[in-house]
């Protein structure tokens, strides 16, 4: 710096003292959590979450700065202010305010901003509660292979919370309680855990072991043909422990003998299943066998209409009872006879050469 006067012109000699500029940090410190304005942020954790350094939510310092962690809201540090960053604990539920400021290291060639809002950044560190395992009437489940299996069950023992289950291989499964899939053998284990707003608590475990099954047992013969009003004999397998299921849902260790009053109404027939166990094992899967009652058939004709010389005459022929039939059609007048055999509905086209009557001279099936 030079003085200068006006009266007389003078103008001074060059002063000797050094103007030193020192720097300032132009911001408070960023923190990488959840800005909820006025300076603040806020970091949530789950309780019982691992615990961390608060230095790993706060920015580098500028050059010549390093950062001071307090304790509390006010601009002013405490007492407790220290260089060394808090251990974030997560024993505690509730919420914790921390501050944080940047300062001067060297005070020669730098200053401390001044305590303003602007200059000083707030984190509120919030642990939320961590919910408790939820309960199990049973922690192991046993069912034999293809037996049906119920969903799986587990009560709440936190209000509020939601149960999230997983698979035997620890995959996440939707909300709804799984239910155990039996068609192999051997064992799976699930787990269920609880979630408060959006903390999962421990996880309670559940064991399904699924016994193998039997073999299944065999027979000479999965499908039997009988006449309506046939004498019937008792069905038959080869195996041991026999359990016997009638088309109605009615079980047996006796061997039920299929009722010929009625023709099957299906067109599976009328269909029984056995299975067997051996010795303290699980049942088999079961052997189907089907039995169809055939009734004597009946047949019916239409088609019969006006027409010209020459022109076609399609005569249908419905049946009732199980094919294949057999039939014979004479005409009148004439001795025109129409045969052959059919195993469902049919019709036939014919050029009659006059007006004539068809009828039913025959129709058969196996069973007459």
């Amino acid at each position: 710096m030079r003085v200068l006067a006006s009266n007389p012109n003078t103008i001074g000699s060059v002063g000797t003292t050094p103007l030193v500029v020192k720097s300032q940090p132009t911001t408070a410190p960023t923190l990488a959590a959840q800005s909820v304005g006025d300076y603040t942020s806020r970091f949530t954790f789950c309780q019982n979450d691992p615990p961390f350094s608060m230095s790993a939510l706060v920015s580098e310092a500028p050059d010549n700065y390093r950062v001071l962690y307090d304790v509390g809201t006010a601009l002013s540090s405490t007492n407790r202010a220290s260089f060394t960053a808090p251990f974030l604990s997560t024993t505690q539920t509730g919420v914790t305010t921390y501050n944080v400021r940047y300062v001067v290291i060297d005070n020669t060639k730098g200053c401390n901003p001044a305590e303003q809002p602007g200059s000083v950044s707030y984190l509120q560190t919030e642990v939320k509660t961590q919910p408790a395992a939820p309960s199990l009437s049973v922690t192991a489940l046993t069912y034999c292979q293809f037996q049906p299996a119920t969903p799986l069950m587990a009560t709440l023992t936190t209000p509020g919370s939601v149960l999230r289950w997983y698979d035997a291989n620890g995959n996440l499964l939707a909300s709804q309680a799984p239910t155990p899939t039996t068609t192999q053998s051997g064992t799976a284990t699930y787990r269920v855990s609880q979630v408060l707003s959006q903390c999962e608590g421990p996880k309670a475990q559940l064991t399904v072991n699924i016994g193998a099954a039997s073999p299944a047992p065999t027979t000479t013969k999965t499908r039997i043909d009988l006449c309506r009003g046939a004498v019937a004999t008792p069905l038959t397998a080869s195996g041991t422990n026999l359990i016997w299921t009638t088309p109605t849902g009615t079980t047996s260790t006796v061997a039920p003998t299929p009722s010929t009053l009625n023709a099957s109404k299906t067109a599976d027939g009328d269909v029984y299943y056995v299975s067997q166990t051996i010795g303290n094992g699980c049942p088999s899967a079961r052997l189907a066998i089907a039995v169809f009652v055939q009734a004597q058939p009946a047949l019916s004709l239409s088609g019969g209409k006006n027409i010209n010389l020459g022109q076609e005459l399609p005569l249908q022929l419905t049946f009732t009872g199980t094919g294949p039939h057999r039939y014979r059609l004479t005409t009148s007048p004439g001795s025109t006879i129409l045969s052959g055999s059919a195993s469902k509905d049919t019709t036939l086209i014919l050029f009659p050469e006059q007006s004539a009557t068809y009828q039913i001279a025959e129709v058969s099936n196996a069973c007459g």
